[in-house]
């Protein structure tokens, strides 16, 4: 919790002091089974009204601010500074106001002159950055760019820049046709005209003998350093067969239940390491608000972009293009665009921020229509038909299956339910000062009555129990190419709410691994999964990377249960500490016998032998090669799960690696680290 949240809480335990009522937070208690009750309880408690006053912060447009950025970013560009010049562009255009373009995501355009000319500073930022990601060689960013001039520029701009436009749109159609001819050499595309870029620098307004103020907007100046692109996101695979009442769930999988672990996952036939058994979109995510992220990630689908979008309202978000940036303004956004500066001055957690966006993309209206029937099916429904439509399905895009993830409230501490109350308390009274998320059906304001903010707080407090237990991160792989094997890690960049993904139980010595393609979550098996098996995530730390004492400890913390996984139960050591010499198990080999397979141990030794070959070859191949590395990682996994001794070095590395090759080919962001000046070492952007 960040210290304005504690000193929030804090305040109203003296005050509850203070009035001889402090006592009365052990009430909470006695509330546990009807989260309404409880929200009730808290709402008609004075002292949470006098303490929790949340001051919502205006991020509105600067044209100031906007004007100063764009001349910064062009003193940048001429310096050829290009990163610093992209960054502050990028701030411009979040900066800059952006009369009437909200209409026109919505396809409901105001022609009025007037409003193009507001949006003068707005069109000159595309116009400029434009110039730069052709210089940068990023044509088809550049086109786009070129686009959005060509349609919200005012006519007097459009006088000076359409000709000059239209034939650096026709260079990068040129270009681009050359790339495609040529994509497997490398071929020189068409030379920038120096001479016709200065000329339409001229006609842009800029401050050209100041020097831009780099470090006065959060960005260090770095010199002689070349800006290239390299982020890839592909679109994510599907899955070959899928469950017909899960969607989201490979055919080779299904939901069991019994009342010790609940509702897992069970594998219906085996399965081969490297099997996809999950693809799923959120029900709702949300990037982190760490300055880094939310100005690099888009809102929406949190795919990171060089060139993004803004907000047409607030300067806080970004999106990636204008389709993302319809979604998020329809489902979510216009309502949280108030709200968002407000949660990331008080230092509210991300949990809470996609718990409110559970309920802004659900709407208000559609969730007093079903809210009833929801909590109806609490009580009538068993555990594990609960999140089951009326049809028996399990869909991730219907809100039911959020509403009925569980919670464990009856493992939290008085303190633990007293903080959450805080917080949906303060996201209730955002909503309600928002004057977006309480409206009716004809999108109008309205002013709810109490049961209808007890709902609504209720559900808030709901899904803050339910989050920390459900909720994974959205992350992409960071890759150093200057160090394969080295300094590599997966980021997480955001959370995400998905349903389906959530009825996976954890292992320390999970047999699955998770990568993320933009925000859609792919799960591929990392063992050999026999039929009958559950399938396992990891929530927090593999046996691996940390000791057997410290994970149960964090697991319990988190998640309110003890960790008796067999790598817990065993208490496996760490990978440094792992025996590197592989062997048959003899337990294995005898278990196959009982079933009457054909055994002969010599064969295996000698097969044993021929895996670790070639698993030691494998970390010889060049990095392109990385197929060769990844199908030796899945014939020794698979191997060594059907005959061998578990724990050993090479197998927990062989699943470390195979780890390493599909994130590889899921979100990545590459970086070459360079010495600048010989003497400074900087991060520096390198092509795929």
């Amino acid at each position: 919790m960040s210290k304005k949240m504690e000193h929030i809480c804090v305040n109203i335990m003296k005050e509850l002091k203070l009035n001889g009522r402090l006592k009365v937070l052990g009430e909470l208690f006695h509330y546990r089974n009807n989260l309404e009750d409880m929200f009730r309880f808290i709402w008609n408690m004075p002292e949470f009204h006098k303490c929790v006053v949340p001051d919502m912060i205006s991020s509105a447009k600067s044209q100031n601010e906007a004007e100063n950025l764009l001349a910064d970013g062009y003193t940048a560009f001429q310096n050829k500074l290009y990163k610093e010049s992209l960054e502050l562009y990028n701030l411009c255009i979040m900066k800059a106001p952006h009369a009437g373009i909200a209409l026109k995501d919505n396809m409901n355009v105001s022609n009025e002159e007037s409003t193009k000319n507001e949006c003068l500073i707005l069109s000159s930022a595309y116009a400029r950055r434009s110039e730069l990601l052709f210089e940068l060689k990023q044509y088809k960013m550049c086109i786009a760019d070129i686009d959005r001039v060509l349609q919200y520029g005012s006519s007097e701009l459009l006088e000076l820049m359409q000709n000059d436009l239209q034939e650096r749109k026709n260079d990068c159609l040129l270009a681009l046709k050359s790339e495609n001819e040529n994509k497997n050499k490398n071929a020189n595309v068409l030379p920038v005209d120096e001479t016709k870029n200065q000329a339409q620098a001229n006609e842009l307004p800029a401050r050209d003998n100041c020097k831009p103020s780099l470090q006065k907007n959060g960005i260090t100046s770095k010199t002689n350093e070349e800006l290239l692109f390299s982020y890839k996101s592909p679109s994510p695979p599907k899955l070959a067969e899928f469950n017909a009442n899960i969607p989201c769930l490979s055919d080779s999988l299904e939901v069991k239940y019994n009342p010790l672990k609940g509702r897992f996952i069970h594998a219906r036939r085996d399965i081969h390491p490297g099997e996809m058994v999950l693809a799923e979109e959120p029900y709702m995510c949300s990037p982190n608000t760490k300055e880094e992220v939310i100005r690099n990630c888009c809102c929406n689908c949190l795919k990171r972009c060089h060139a993004p979008i803004p907000c047409t309202t607030c300067q806080t978000v970004v999106f990636c293009n204008e389709s993302c940036r319809a979604s998020a303004m329809s489902s979510f956004h216009h309502v949280e665009c108030q709200m968002l500066p407000t949660c990331i001055s008080l230092g509210i957690d991300n949990n809470a921020i996609v718990a409110c966006r559970l309920l802004t993309k659900t709407t208000f209206n559609t969730l007093k229509k079903i809210v009833p029937q929801l909590n109806m099916e609490k009580i009538e429904k068993t555990r594990e038909s609960q999140g089951f439509d009326e049809d028996g399905r399990y869909i991730s895009t219907d809100y039911r299956t959020i509403y009925h993830l569980e919670g464990n409230i009856m493992d939290r501490s008085m303190l633990d339910i007293f903080h959450k109350g805080v917080k949906s308390f303060l996201l209730t009274k955002m909503l309600l000062l928002s004057k977006h998320f309480f409206i009716n059906e004809s999108k109008e304001p309205i002013d709810p009555d109490l049961d209808d903010i007890i709902m609504i707080g209720a559900l808030l407090l709901n899904h803050l129990m339910g989050l920390p237990q459900n909720i994974f991160a959205v992350t992409e792989f960071q890759l150093n190419l200057d160090s394969i094997g080295e300094a590599n890690t997966q980021i997480g960049i955001g959370e995400g709410a998905y349903s389906t993904a959530s009825l996976f139980n954890h292992s320390c010595n999970a047999n699955t691994m998770r990568c993320n393609y933009g925000n859609v979550m792919v799960i591929y098996a990392k063992s050999f999964i026999p039929v009958g098996t559950e399938l396992t995530t990891c929530y927090r730390n593999l046996y691996s990377t940390k000791e057997t004492k410290e994970r149960r400890k964090e697991l319990q913390k988190d998640y309110k249960f003890l960790c008796n996984c067999y790598a817990c139960l065993n208490d496996w050591p760490l990978i440094k500490n792992l025996p590197s010499s592989s062997k048959i198990s003899i337990e294995k080999v005898n278990l196959l016998k009982d079933h009457n397979f054909p055994v002969d141990e010599k064969v295996l030794e000698n097969q044993l032998h021929e895996v670790i070959e070639g698993y030691s070859k494998a970390f010889k191949v060049n990095d392109k090669e990385i197929e060769i590395l990844q199908s030796a990682m899945l014939k020794t996994i698979e191997f060594m799960d059907k005959y061998v001794e578990i724990p050993c070095k090479e197998y927990a590395v062989a699943q470390i690696m195979l780890k390493h090759c599909f994130e590889r080919k899921a979100s990545l962001y590459c970086f070459r680290r360079k010495v600048v000046q010989s003497t400074h070492q900087e991060e520096e952007e390198t092509n795929i």
